[in-house]
């Protein structure tokens, strides 16, 4: 049984959402300088589970440049038979409360929090007795026994790389480019697993910050229309979840929306029925490349069945390669493939998927080779690249959508004005 120090708790709340009010704040402590915490803890959609836990970022308004992390747990009763009555619920006896610490933003243990959240709620639920609340909050620096029943956040990531597939690839891309990703909860999701899903992104490209000196992606967690004027405002990229729907269409606070399948339970969304798509802010469909496609399946492959949905979440061939790839097949009876497969052989053998090292150290090293063989490449003052050039940077030398990445990677990691030609294809050969 864990214990943990909880002082770095810096404020408490009791949220409810009240069937005439609305969302409001019943019962805190210290937290007068956050606003909106009713609506932060009470996501729109969150009505529809049972219980779930919700992770969010708040700014302290008497210090606007300082944001804490607010974690909550949501518990409600619209689901238990003894408030219905033929079939209908006796709205005046339903219960839906969030209970939620504000926490120093540096704190990195945030699901060790869910259990003693967990266990007031339910205990409050029971007595009505605020002096519950008041206790823990005076005693939070002392270590308490309550055990954490749910797995945290980042352990879910071998199961988030089994469902994106290669589109994992896609969504790496998309962070060291600074892009604003919004994940879509779709109705009835889950909150904990999608926030787990955004720290899960955010740690794929962790180590591009310990290589240069740049900003990186805010982590958001959970937002809603509350949060616009915020997004528009900013100038960084960031991850966040919603449900709110609306916010999809207003094109001008995200890049690219990760929209998730509508599901029953995780046993669903693992079946490739239930696919995740990319769009970016104009509605167009973004898909894994070739290359992704094959290095996910060299290096995931051996835990991973590959699924037809997988080649639908991919980019078709481009002429070019089809021809070049079957020029070889016949030339040497398909015993030779052309140089642009040799090198991902050479990269290491395949990850495991027990846990969730193996595939941080991937993506850690992934990303440095990138960023140092970039670098190297632009050290002889070129600016205008050809398409073999991508090889060592593990790219696609055939895809115009690695074309606009190398060259948004080189102006944000080295400020260097850079162009892929597509004229010097026959250096491929």
């Amino acid at each position: 049984m864990s214990s943990h120090n909880s002082s770095s708790i810096v404020g408490m709340f009791l949220s409810q959402f009240d069937m005439k009010k609305g969302n409001v704040i019943v019962w805190q402590k210290d937290c007068n300088n956050f606003r909106n915490l009713e609506f932060k803890a009470l996501p729109s959609g969150i009505h529809e589970s049972s219980d779930d836990v919700v992770n969010f970022m708040v700014i302290d308004e008497k210090h606007p440049t300082k944001s804490y992390h607010g974690i909550s747990y949501f518990c409600q009763n619209s689901f238990d038979q003894d408030i219905r009555e033929n079939g209908q619920i006796d709205r005046s006896q339903v219960k839906m409360y969030s209970l939620g610490f504000i926490i120093e933003a540096n704190e990195i243990e945030i699901d060790k929090y869910v259990a003693d959240l967990e266990y007031l709620l339910n205990d409050w639920l029971q007595t009505n007795n605020f002096d519950t609340f008041s206790q823990f909050y005076a005693n939070r620096h002392i270590p308490t026994n309550n055990r954490l029943t749910r797995k945290k956040m980042i352990e879910y990531l071998p199961f988030w790389i089994t469902k994106f597939g290669p589109l994992i690839f896609t969504v790496w891309k998309s962070c060291l480019v600074n892009k604003r990703i919004i994940i879509l909860n779709p109705a009835g999701g889950s909150f904990d697993m999608c926030n787990s899903l955004a720290l899960c992104i955010s740690k794929l490209s962790d180590c591009c910050t310990s290589t240069n000196s740049l900003t990186p992606q805010e982590l958001l967690y959970t937002i809603g229309t509350i949060d616009i004027d915020h997004l528009i405002d900013s100038d960084r990229g960031y991850i966040a979840c919603t449900s709110d729907e609306v916010l999809v269409y207003r094109e001008e606070i995200y890049d690219i929306v990760i929209r998730l399948p509508a599901i029953g339970s995780l046993e669903d969304m693992i079946q490739p029925s239930f696919p995740i798509s990319i769009q970016d802010n104009k509605g167009n469909d973004i898909k894994a490349t070739p290359h992704d496609l094959e290095t996910f399946t060299f290096f995931f492959n051996g835990q991973i069945k590959l699924s037809t949905q997988m080649h639908i979440q991919t980019e078709p061939l481009s002429w070019l390669q089809f021809l070049i790839d079957n020029f070889y097949y016949w030339l040497t009876a398909g015993t030779i493939k052309p140089s642009y497969y040799h090198a991902m052989m050479l990269r290491g053998s395949p990850v495991e998927l027990d846990g969730t090292n193996h595939i941080l150290e991937y993506f850690e090293e992934k990303t440095k080779l990138l960023y140092q063989n970039l670098k190297l490449l632009l050290s002889n003052g070129e600016h205008i690249l050809s398409p073999s050039d991508l090889l060592p940077l593990e790219l696609d030398c055939f895809s115009y959508q690695d074309y606009r990445f190398v060259e948004l990677l080189a102006l944000r990691w080295f400020q260097k004005s850079i162009t892929v030609s597509s004229s010097n294809y026959w250096r491929l050969l």
